[in-house]
């Protein structure tokens, strides 16, 4: 896993230093806050740091860092547990008009989790599940956006190994490289 996360900060440094002047490629930084919503668990503040290039109108790869939380059970056994990771995702855009779009997103989502359950501490464990999610933009400039998004991960493991999702809800800010 950190061999991605150093991939994924080469591709962020990539991006922040590319040539203005390349017209088939237009890169951009994002970073959201929201909620991140966990079946059984509580809910928990949640943020994500991406980057990526937007190839055309209609459609950009991107490749992100996610915090989903520390998250505490609602009931049953005590339990908490850390979840972050990082996805690659395709982006596709429907323009709305010249400065507003929807976004959908399908994308494979590396994550990391460990935690306490009754007392007992849970080592890290890893995998790789899909995660989709749409949203909406907002260009307030030519460098600057604002977006909504909801995204979900389906087929994640509790500390138990049960099967959960989860369901995240977000604004955040775009700096586009133009």
């Amino acid at each position: 896993m950190t061999e991605l996360r150093v991939s994924l900060l080469l591709l962020l440094f990539a991006i922040s230093t590319h040539s203005a002047s390349a017209a088939a490629y237009q890169p951009f930084i994002t970073l959201d806050g929201g909620i991140a919503r966990l079946s059984g668990f509580e809910t928990e503040r949640a943020w994500r740091i991406s980057g990526g290039y937007r190839i055309t109108r209609r459609f950009a790869l991107e490749a992100d860092f996610t915090a989903l939380g520390i998250f505490h059970a609602n009931s049953g056994p005590d339990a908490e547990m850390r979840l972050d990771g990082n996805a690659l995702n395709a982006v596709g855009f429907l323009p709305l008009g010249p400065s507003s779009s929807v976004m959908g997103r399908v994308g494979a989502f590396f994550w990391d989790r460990d935690g306490v359950l009754a007392g007992e501490e849970i080592p890290e464990d890893r995998g790789i599940i899909p995660t989709v999610g749409l949203g909406a933009m907002i260009r307030l400039s030519p460098r600057w956006s604002m977006h909504l998004r909801a995204d979900h991960y389906a087929g994640l493991e509790d500390l138990r190994k049960e099967r959960l999702s989860v369901t995240t809800y977000a604004a955040g800010l775009g700096y586009w490289l133009e």
